[in-house]
């Protein structure tokens, strides 16, 4: 789509991806099967505060996808002192799924962690998102582990 822009920032980018981020956390929610309770609990704030000691090293880089004056797909990535890069979260608004924003924007990521010197790269997938391997998979991304989390109590509560 060559109308779309796409623009590389540092923390002054977090505010910027809010609503793109909720709708991510929003999709965990809906597709997790025994987390439901921490995506329900999990916050912008907490996740901004989050980024924003990432990028206290000058190691954190958004990338956003913008049409005209709507941002409709983001990366977020960061690299920690020891070299991991880590792609920290990615979303493309739905309707834009499939014209290559998520690809683009998931590339810039990883140019930005190569320039860097990043040893290594990881990312996360919350359990429910795994229709996200493939994606993955295009970018170099599969599994290696899994890990597994144990609920605080029966309520559904968890970490």
């Amino acid at each position: 789509m060559s109308d779309i822009a796409y623009t590389m920032s540092g923390p002054e980018g977090i505010e910027r991806i809010k609503e793109l981020w909720e709708a991510l956390n929003s999709h965990h929610y809906a597709n997790s099967v025994h987390f439901k309770d921490h995506f329900a609990k999990l916050t912008f704030a907490e996740r901004g505060k989050h980024l924003h000691a990432l990028s206290r090293e000058g190691n954190l880089r958004i990338i956003t996808a913008e049409r005209g004056d709507e941002i409709i797909g983001y990366c977020a990535a960061a690299l920690s002192n020891a070299g991991e890069g880590e792609i920290h979260s990615i979303f493309v608004r739905e309707e834009f799924r499939g014209t290559g924003v998520a690809d683009a924007v998931m590339e810039k990521a990883l140019a930005w962690l190569d320039d860097k010197g990043a040893a290594t790269k990881i990312l996360h997938v919350a359990a429910g998102n795994e229709r996200a391997f493939r994606f993955y998979a295009r970018h170099g991304f599969y599994p290696r582990f899994t890990m597994l989390s144990q609920k605080t109590d029966r309520s559904g509560s968890c970490c």
